[in-house]
């Protein structure tokens, strides 16, 4: 069969002039924060829905059933300022949810650890749009990574996760 020219030519022209959104156009915010955090976000990677099933088998035929939804989990990766006042936050964080002594704190109020956190998608014109607010907290202030041989940046892994599945719209903009 042969491939039409014409139409070739013209999704390589549609493709030419497609606007993509550029991955490094993105803005992570979090509620209480030191006020230059997204200055030390290198990358994030989240999922903002995850649907969860079980599976039943009839015969040779397997039904997946929708069962709920899973919360959402952000993971950055941060690079930290030479008075750790990033990682210093970030643990501050993660021990509201369990104190030193084991006990478990509460997720609202003035020592709560749920906070708001918003991702911006970011366009070359300046303005942003919000991609996601979800209501979560910290989880894993990370395995700090260094070396001598790359001369780059200190930098370590954190992990978000939403507080709840019913607190926060989905979001797909």
């Amino acid at each position: 069969m042969a491939e039409d020219f014409n139409k070739l030519r013209m999704l390589s022209r549609k493709l030419v002039a497609t606007d993509f959104q550029k991955d490094w156009l993105f803005r992570l915010e979090v509620e209480g924060e030191p006020a230059e955090l997204d200055l030390y976000v290198k990358d994030i990677a989240y999922n903002p829905l995850e649907v969860t099933t079980d599976e039943e088998n009839y015969g040779g035929v397997t039904m997946s059933w929708p069962t709920g939804r899973v919360p959402v989990k952000i993971t950055a990766t941060m690079r930290d300022n030479t008075d750790r006042r990033i990682s210093a936050f970030i643990c501050e964080w993660c021990e509201k949810a369990v104190h030193a002594d084991g006990t478990v704190g509460l997720p609202y109020g003035p020592d709560g650890y749920v906070r708001k956190v918003r991702v911006y998608e970011q366009r070359e014109d300046g303005s942003e749009v919000l991609a996601g607010e979800w209501e979560m907290y910290a989880t894993t202030p990370g395995e700090t990574s260094r070396s001598r041989e790359n001369g780059a940046y200190k930098e370590f892994p954190v992990a978000f996760v939403q507080f709840s599945t019913a607190t926060s719209p989905i979001q797909f903009l």
